[in-house]
């Protein structure tokens, strides 16, 4: 989740601080169910942040990270390939890149090509978070075309002439080079799509092994998807499940974070998180989406699957209970946590929502806004 707390971090620090409030009658409900909404408290600090649902829109930003997240839920996870692979790791980040935002979060090897890129994935593993020995990366980057990717397969045979040739097992027509001892860096073009499998172990017939596991399981992956036609994007629901829309946002959301905006389904919000744990709790919980803004909505199967969602102190001791939201009582509960910035949490009926921020105000003031929300469109 490192990742994700940084963006939030960042876009803390781009919110005013104004101080306005919503108006209401005054009350600090113990709980929240869907079935009535309560009044809105006096003085519910939300500065900030929107009170209502937010707009889903089709702009043409908005539905190239829908396919880039339906791209994403295509990928293999580097531990189905290796089960030791399971770790975050650090600077890499599993959001859609999008030309159009400037994101350069792709590999060295397709910077040139940048400009014709549509959209691009990747997800990260590694056998440890600090120090790993060995690291797995499996990215997805669409073009316009077939006749481009392979354009693209070709600029990387080029731009790669200078490093020593690798055969990966099992794989034809890769280009795929020893990019440092240990690290082999391959590319195939399938379709509109070029893969790319980035493998460092032990040596370099290692990673060319751990490569070619990759290819057997991402190949086949592809032939069962169907990238959607550019001119039938904009017919691609941005939000299925409506949980975007409920979800928390800025009132000026940052255009830095805007990739990271979507409604997930919880494969697509598993490549995003190196939390295996969490992720099946989620499945336990019967969570079937994901709404990732400011905050992050996970819609369970009920209300107590929901509540099952919340902090166990019990079992995470690295957690402190800090001063919630006075206004709503124990609606909502804030938390510090050793080795990681705060956050904020509310169950309103199916509806699991969690705020992670750089700093309490701002999550108190997503979470206040958050309720509200959610509690007026159950």
């Amino acid at each position: 989740m490192k990742r994700a707390l940084v963006v939030i971090a960042v876009v803390a620090a781009a919110v005013t601080a104004c101080g306005t409030t919503i108006e209401g009658v005054a009350t600090a409900p113990s709980s929240v169910s869907s079935s009535s909404a309560p009044p809105v408290p006096v003085g519910l600090d939300t500065s900030g942040f929107r009170t209502d649902p937010a707009p889903v829109g089709q702009e043409a930003d908005s539905v190239w990270i829908v396919e880039g997240n339906r791209m994403l839920e295509q990928v293999v996870l580097p531990s189905e390939v290796d089960p030791g692979l399971a770790a975050e790791v650090p600077g890499q980040e599993a959001a859609p890149a999008l030309h159009s935002l400037e994101v350069t979060a792709v590999p060295e090897g397709l910077r040139s090509p940048l400009s014709r890129m549509k959209v691009g994935v990747s997800v990260a593993r590694a056998d440890r978070p600090t120090g790993s020995a060995r690291e797995l990366r499996v990215g997805l980057y669409r073009f316009h075309d077939s006749a481009v990717a392979d354009q693209v397969l070709d600029s990387e045979g080029y731009e790669q002439r200078g490093s020593p040739r690798v055969t990966v097992p099992g794989v034809s027509g890769a280009a795929a080079v020893e990019s440092a001892p240990g690290v082999v860096d391959a590319f195939v073009s399938v379709e509109s799509l070029v893969v790319h499998v980035h493998a460092r172990a032990r040596d370099t017939a290692a990673a060319a092994e751990l490569a070619g596991r990759t290819f057997a399981r991402q190949l086949p992956a592809l032939r069962a998807f169907t990238p959607t036609p550019e001119g039938a994007l904009r017919r691609v629901p941005v939000d299925p499940a409506g949980v975007l829309r409920r979800t928390v946002a800025e009132t000026t959301a940052p255009e830095d974070v805007l990739r990271w905006i979507g409604a997930l389904t919880v494969p697509m919000y598993e490549r995003r998180v190196a939390d295996p744990e969490g992720v099946q709790r989620l499945r336990a919980a019967g969570v079937d989406a994901v709404g990732w803004n400011v905050g992050r909505v996970y819609r369970a199967r009920d209300e107590a699957a929901a509540r099952g969602l919340r902090p166990d102190r019990a079992r995470n001791p690295s957690i402190t209970p800090a001063v919630g939201v006075p206004q709503l009582g124990d609606a909502v509960g804030c938390y510090t946590r050793a080795g990681g910035d705060p956050f904020c949490e509310l169950v309103v009926g199916r509806y699991y929502a969690w705020v992670p921020a750089g700093d309490l105000d701002f999550a108190r003031r997503a979470a206040a806004a958050q309720w509200v929300i959610l509690t007026r469109n159950p």
